[in-house]
């Protein structure tokens, strides 16, 4: 991956997080029109910019985060609590 590849994929990875498509999809088919082989350094790389868009979107909201905005808490962990048992059943079957 040169220069040019990772600044187009920085590029679709800050257009597309914010939108409600997935973000990691059209990584992976810019990557492809690219010519980018997902070896363990591009998938490297695409955790770490995702990564980086999920962290900004926390600190720019964080008062958002904070143990003062409880009731939020509370609706992430009924959100979330369930799917992560049928995700941990699942992978526990496999």
């Amino acid at each position: 991956m040169d220069i040019f590849q990772s600044v187009i994929m920085g590029i679709v990875e800050g257009f597309t997080e914010f939108l409600p498509i997935s973000s990691t999809g059209h990584m992976i088919i810019v990557g492809d029109w690219l010519g980018l082989e997902q070896n363990h350094f591009v998938k490297a790389y695409e955790i770490i910019i995702q990564f980086a868009a999920i962290l900004a979107v926390v600190l720019n909201y964080k008062e958002k985060f904070s143990p003062k905005k409880i009731n939020l808490w509370m609706k992430l962990a009924v959100a979330f609590v369930p799917l992560g048992a049928v995700g941990f059943f699942i992978c526990q079957a496999n």
